[in-house]
């Protein structure tokens, strides 16, 4: 995933070994609504324990593990 602003020139790469991501923003909020942003790497979707169809893919045993693995960076413009 690449986000880019062009009024700074930085582009924010993010990459996961898979899931989904979700990307939050201050639009809703009454102040400061650009002052932020949060990028949160998950490896299914929201709500996905009330998600029947997921059942059996959350499902993780006694002594087992899982993991996810993500990267995120800043890379400014290169010109």
């Amino acid at each position: 995933i690449r986000l880019h602003d062009p009024a700074t020139r930085l582009t924010l790469e993010l990459a996961q070994s898979h899931g989904v991501v979700q990307v939050y923003t201050g639009h809703s909020l009454p102040h400061r609504q650009y002052d932020g942003l949060a990028i949160e790497p998950n490896e299914f979707m929201p709500d996905a324990f009330n998600r029947p169809e997921l059942a059996n893919a959350i499902r993780l045993g006694p002594g087992r593990e899982r993991t996810l693995s993500a990267h995120i960076r800043i890379v400014p413009d290169p010109t």
